[in-house]
């Protein structure tokens, strides 16, 4: 029976599925339907094998997917949205962005955080997929496994950083272009060797893949995930970009 305190975190993050996005339409068209493989507890059937990637990746993770997936684990640290504002706030700095475009990617920046949130959490609570930590405990009997990184408290499907990153990342795509190679020094400060990118987009998918070596999310959830964030990001573009131009006639 879940804790009070359980019940509590699972009725907040249900409610965040209902929130009124910031931009009206951003949400239209960006639920990626069921995940692609129906529950079973069956060795040979595909359900069974994706989380048996999960537990695999745990068993064998190198130096450097542990650092990805302590990268991007954020919490505690700058939380997940406040890494993506630092990784802006890098990107003004290396671009020498004026007043205007900096302010003009913090709103656009910010709605795509907040709509790709929302899209994800009625994702979450639609399907109620079983976290890896509770298969690999309770079906595959490893009942002392843990995740490399806490499971949080809400579904697995799709992954909430894979959607935030990739609509994140493809916002500062349209707003910046392609500004060449890219190095995060968020995590400067407790001593962590930077990490650098050849893209924006790049950045948005080693995000999302490191919650496979945290043991937290399945690939397919990843997957979906980063092509959710994308039509959320392309959705407030679009409206952003038809209401200036009807403003302009």
């Amino acid at each position: 029976m879940a804790t009070n305190a359980t019940s509590v975190r699972e009725g907040k993050h249900a409610v965040l599925g209902n929130l009124r996005p910031v931009v009206a339409g951003s949400l239209d068209n960006t639920q990626p339907g069921p995940p692609p493989f129906p529950y079973s507890e069956d060795p040979g059937s595909d359900f069974f094998k994706m989380v048996a990637q999960v537990y695999n990746a745990s068993q064998t993770l190198t130096a450097d997917q542990t650092a990805m997936a302590l990268w991007w684990r954020d919490l505690p640290g700058p939380s997940s949205p406040g890494h993506w504002l630092n990784i802006l706030h890098q990107v003004l700095q290396q671009t020498g962005a004026r007043l205007g475009q900096a302010a003009l990617a913090y709103a656009l920046t910010g709605a795509c955080i907040n709509d790709a949130g929302i899209s994800v959490f009625l994702t979450k609570y639609t399907y109620n997929q079983v976290r890896p930590i509770t298969y690999i405990r309770g079906v595959m009997g490893f009942s002392a496994w843990n995740s490399l990184l806490t499971t949080p408290a809400h579904p697995e499907y799709s992954s909430a950083h894979a959607v935030i990153s990739s609509a994140t990342a493809d916002a500062m795509t349209r707003i910046f272009g392609n500004i060449g190679s890219f190095t995060d020094h968020t995590y400067d400060y407790l001593g962590w060797a930077p990490r650098t990118f050849p893209s924006f987009k790049a950045i948005g998918i080693d995000a999302g893949n490191s919650r496979l070596y945290a043991g937290i999310h399945y690939q397919p959830s990843i997957d979906a995930g980063l092509i959710q964030g994308g039509k959320v990001a392309h959705n407030i573009f679009d409206n952003i970009l038809e209401n200036q131009s009807k403003s302009d006639h």
